[in-house]
């Protein structure tokens, strides 16, 4: 591919070239030979960068001495490495669990200051367990904007724990939202 588009633009110039006149050809013959010197002198520098770079790479492997000295070297490398890669991670988890102490200190100052602002001891969360003991019976509930839990029980004549209790519910403020169709057991008797 890179032949065709050189004979390509080789056959081009060479029908530029025929339609020139014999100054304009000897001029961009001139123009072609300038280009030409400075590209070879160019590739001539760059060949004796490589010619050095070469030498420098050989008395380094002269220096280096036998496969088995490489070995050793590169051994002891490894072992400095490893040994300089331990004590790095050795400090970093060290300032990592500084930093962690820290951060636990602080959250439990701000836990203390909030249970002395609040009055109160900080409290988990409960568990919530539904009962299965609700009448089986009773009709589906679309849930509009606004509902409550106590709303709908009063609407139904039902009870409200038993509502929640047929649709665990465990937290009607959050848990009870418009749209949404809820069982509506039947007050029992």
């Amino acid at each position: 591919m890179k032949a065709a588009i050189i004979l390509f633009l080789g056959l081009s110039a060479g029908v530029l070239f025929a339609q020139q006149t014999p100054a304009a050809q000897l001029a961009g013959l001139v123009q072609d030979m300038s280009l030409l010197t400075r590209q070879v002198g160019q590739l001539r520098a760059e060949v004796d960068a490589l010619t050095r770079e070469n030498e420098e790479l050989r008395r380094q492997v002269s220096q280096a001495g036998s496969a088995q000295t490489q070995a050793t070297a590169l051994a002891a490398l490894r072992r400095d490495m490893d040994e300089q890669n331990a004590q790095t991670k050795k400090q970093i988890l060290t300032e990592v669990s500084k930093q962690i102490d820290s951060l636990a200190t602080q959250m439990q100052a701000a836990f203390d200051k909030l249970s002395r602002a609040s009055g109160t001891q900080p409290t988990t969360p409960t568990t919530v367990s539904f009962s299965d003991d609700y009448s089986k019976d009773g009709v589906v509930y679309t849930v509009k904007a606004g509902d409550t839990l106590d709303r709908i029980a009063r609407q139904f004549n039902a009870n409200a724990r038993d509502i929640q209790n047929a649709n665990k519910i465990a937290n009607p403020a959050r848990d009870l939202r418009a749209g949404q169709n809820i069982f509506i057991p039947k007050a029992k008797e």
